[in-house]
């Protein structure tokens, strides 16, 4: 090999590990410009902390409907709300079995939306893998893997290869990279990221404004909402395999610690047949009838706002005092 080309190989080579030694410092000094997107690093990185401190014996698991819909202050200083924004039973399997290492707990309430039950949640490699924390380990990345190859089915539902083919190891491959914070897995948007951390570094003061976090809630600006839809009933079921399995896996864990399992539905402008619900549900919860609000108690199509998580809490508290008696 000619001098020439030597030198060139240098210069990439020595390039590549400069720029990842430089992304490395600043995913490691400013995660929330790095990570994923500095809103949803923000949110989802606020439930995790919580549940890293929490010590109730009563919790809320959901995505971000619970998430802004249910105020424990309402139920009383015995529950505690980690719901995270996005998750699907996947999330909520982790949360309980870290919890579950530390403390006993009586009773935990589900929230889940049908959206990501139906259809898949891609936001399992968009938020959970990047913003790593204590209730997620790289086993578990693994074991996640295992199963979208046992079923030939991502979590978001569009891994639907018939065989463990070059393009799931890639993805997959990919997944595991992120996951351990490999810098060259965070190049995306790298100098619009850099931007934004040394001229725009009020932008995080901004969305921090335009959100409000309390005790659990975070309750968005209110958006534009349009009329209710109604979901098809056709396969109303939970289609993908691999939320399935967690959904056992939390449900076993529950009726093996003794805990009381209750689910409701998040109110949503976009509806699901009641009658078809069973067929999730399948008569092993303590189950609250879904609540309809109307347009006014919505900061958007799915989530509700302060007066409508007032109205819903205090709906859930009267079920509890129901229910639980």
């Amino acid at each position: 090999m000619s001098i020439f080309f030597r030198k060139i190989v240098f210069y990439i080579c020595f390039t590549f590990i400069l720029t990842n030694i430089f992304l490395w410092f600043l995913l490691k000094n400013y995660p929330d410009y790095f990570i994923t997107n500095i809103r949803d690093y923000l949110i989802v990185k606020e439930q995790y902390n919580r549940i890293n401190v929490s010590k109730k014996r009563n919790i809320i698991l959901g995505d971000s409907r619970t998430n802004t819909g249910v105020v424990v202050d309402i139920l009383g200083n015995n529950y505690d709300n980690l719901a995270i924004p996005g998750s699907s039973f996947i999330e909520g399997y982790f949360t309980l079995r870290y919890l579950l290492k530390h403390q006993k707990l009586d009773t935990v309430i589900l929230g889940y939306g049908f959206n990501y039950l139906l259809d898949g949640n891609y936001w399992f490699d968009e938020r959970t893998i990047r913003i790593s924390n204590q209730i997620v380990n790289f086993n578990d990345i693994r074991q996640i893997n295992k199963l979208e190859r046992k079923f030939s089915q991502g979590i978001n539902g569009k891994l639907d290869s018939s065989m463990f083919n070059f393009e799931t190891i890639l993805y997959q491959t990919k997944r595991n990279l992120t996951f351990l914070r490999f810098p060259i897995m965070y190049r995306h948007n790298f100098f619009s990221n850099l931007e934004n951390l040394v001229f725009r570094k009020k932008n995080r003061l901004d969305i921090l404004k335009s959100v409000e976090f309390h005790n659990g809630n975070l309750f968005y600006p209110q958006q534009k909402t349009t009329k209710k839809n109604i979901v098809q009933e056709n396969n109303l079921s939970i289609s993908n395999k691999i939320i399935q399995s967690y959904h056992d896996s939390l449900f076993n864990l529950c009726i093996k610690n003794n805990i009381k399992l209750i689910w409701f539905i998040p109110p949503c402008l976009d509806n699901y047949p009641k009658n078809k619900i069973d067929k999730i549900i399948g008569g092993r919860y303590l189950f609250f009838e879904p609540l309809v609000l109307g347009n006014e108690y919505f900061s958007d199509n799915t989530h509700l706002n302060r007066n409508g998580a007032m109205i819903f809490s205090r709906y859930i508290k009267n079920n509890l005092s129901a229910g639980l008696n």
